[in-house]
């Protein structure tokens, strides 16, 4: 499936190229090189998600999930020192008590 959304986009991508209703860049190998990382990242929790789901039922899945966030966020804080908002704590806390 995933695999059929990607060469799906990718087609459309080309379409609307060849129609000028947008622009792209030609394809090279060092823009593929430099994102290359930020798609296995994508792509293996996606992976994992989804073979996951043939173990799991889905709303315990959507809350690991969810979850992952909240690790993010106390990485951003341990590793980069960011200070969080108002409004950002607010939306944390509401994670977590969806988690709960």
């Amino acid at each position: 499936v995933t695999l059929v959304q990607a060469l799906a986009t990718c087609a459309i991508l080309k379409v609307a190229q060849h129609l000028k209703v947008i622009t792209m860049q030609p394809f090279s190998w060092e823009t593929f090189g430099e994102w290359i990382n930020t798609g296995i990242v994508w792509a293996v929790p996606l992976a994992l998600n989804l073979r996951a789901l043939t173990r799991l039922n889905p709303e315990t899945l959507i809350v690991f999930r969810t979850a992952t966030l909240i690790g993010v966020t106390a990485g951003d804080y341990a590793y980069y020192g960011k200070r969080f908002e108002t409004r950002e704590m607010v939306s944390i806390a509401t994670i977590l008590t969806g988690c709960l």
